[in-house]
């Protein structure tokens, strides 16, 4: 049982040392925590699936509800998507544009993505909307290239997604390594 409680202590000693008491550090974690998951539903109709940058289906949707982007949301007013397998719009063959709430969006999560050709993003930015991050540049949320993700249905369209890029960054947040 010592051996235990010394493990123990050890590990929380080591968890001090290493920044975990610097303020923000367990916001942040919650933060990466949030990141790796997916869950909403819009107002729309189709099917899609789409491992980062390539993606197939036919669906529009516009709004979202629930966790997206690390943060939740029930507003309902900030993303628009379609995809068309064969004939484009003026966007193209897809458009998705996800501007989250004033968290998230100062955290980089928004994006704007579009496909001149079919079934690959060819172009990904910042949404113009979103203001400057803490590093004074607009990017967009790279972690759109490491998304897992099928959304499906009519009237109501579930979104459900994994990032495996943001469960690596949450992992490495533990040791204070942030990407």
């Amino acid at each position: 049982m010592k051996q235990i409680a010394r493990c123990i202590f050890l590990l929380l000693g080591a968890a001090f040392l290493c920044g975990c008491a610097t303020p923000g550090y367990m916001s942040d974690r919650m933060n990466d925590a949030a990141d790796i998951v997916t869950l909403s539903c819009s107002v729309g109709a189709g099917a899609k699936a789409r491992v980062g940058p390539v993606h197939a289906g036919v669906i529009a949707t516009a709004g979202y509800m629930g966790l997206r982007g690390g943060e939740w949301s029930g507003s309902g007013e900030e993303s628009v998507e379609f995809e068309a397998l064969v004939l484009p719009t003026e966007e193209g063959f897809a458009f998705e544009q996800f501007e989250p709430a004033d968290l998230a969006c100062r955290r980089g999560k928004g994006f704007t993505a579009s496909s001149a050709v079919p079934f690959l993003t060819t172009s990904l930015a910042a949404p113009e909307t979103q203001p400057l991050p803490r590093l004074e540049r607009a990017h967009p949320d790279y972690g759109y290239f490491t998304q897992l993700e099928v959304s499906i249905g009519a009237v109501w369209v579930g979104r459900l997604g994994f990032n495996p890029g943001e469960l690596l960054d949450f992992v490495l947040g533990w040791t204070t390594l942030d990407i």
